[in-house]
């Protein structure tokens, strides 16, 4: 099982927001050391709060995140990061 960290949460917002592709979220998930596969499925939640289409179980911590970052932009959001 995953732990999601608050800032794993956040990666994969942001890979979300980004509509990152398989290869990144694989490349994500090793240096986040965690498998590829929760990792999309994670990214998946976010799509589906983003979008509407994806998986529609997002955690509570998934909802924070999203209501708290929703309107920032990519560069607003990588600033983020140091501080997670």
């Amino acid at each position: 099982m995953t732990t999601w960290t608050y800032k794993r949460d956040f990666i994969a917002f942001l890979l979300a927001k980004t509509d990152t592709q398989k290869q990144e979220i694989e490349l994500q998930a090793k240096q986040l050391k965690i498998s590829k596969n929760p990792l999309q499925m994670r990214v998946d939640n976010y799509k589906y709060l983003l979008s509407g289409t994806g998986l529609s179980n997002a955690s509570i911590q998934s909802k924070e995140i999203y209501n708290k970052y929703k309107n920032y932009n990519l560069r607003d959001l990588y600033q983020e990061l140091p501080n997670l």
